[in-house]
């Protein structure tokens, strides 16, 4: 899987880019060997509030996923209260989205394969 990883008003650092890339390496299981080498994803991380005292509120995580073979664009986000929260959440909610989107295609192309021909 390709990763683009994109920080917005966030300091990057290699520990948090890895932590990222061990959370997204989880979705490789739910694509097959030709499929997952042509999978893009790009995170992008953003601040989304301070208070007053200059303390952080609320980051977003968006993940965005492009399947090949496939005309959509998988899009999730979300918010936490710390950085590692918000991806983890993320990750989640895109593990759940994969998997529909999977077993969608799945269901799919068995009733197709089901359909006998006139």
């Amino acid at each position: 899987m390709k990763n683009k990883i994109e920080f917005i008003h966030i300091k990057s650092s290699e520990v948090l880019k890895k932590f990222i890339e061990k959370k997204i390496s989880t979705l490789n299981r739910r694509f097959d060997e030709s499929i997952r080498k042509n999978v893009s994803a790009i995170i992008k991380l953003t601040e989304e509030a301070r208070s007053s005292t200059g303390k952080l509120k609320e980051i977003k995580a968006e993940f965005l996923l492009k399947i090949p073979g496939s005309h959509k664009l998988l899009v999730v986000k979300k918010k936490g209260q710390n950085i590692k929260a918000a991806i983890e959440e993320a990750v989640d909610a895109l593990e759940k989205t994969v998997r529909r989107f999977t077993e969608k295609k799945e269901t799919l192309k068995k009733r197709r394969s089901k359909k006998t021909p006139l």
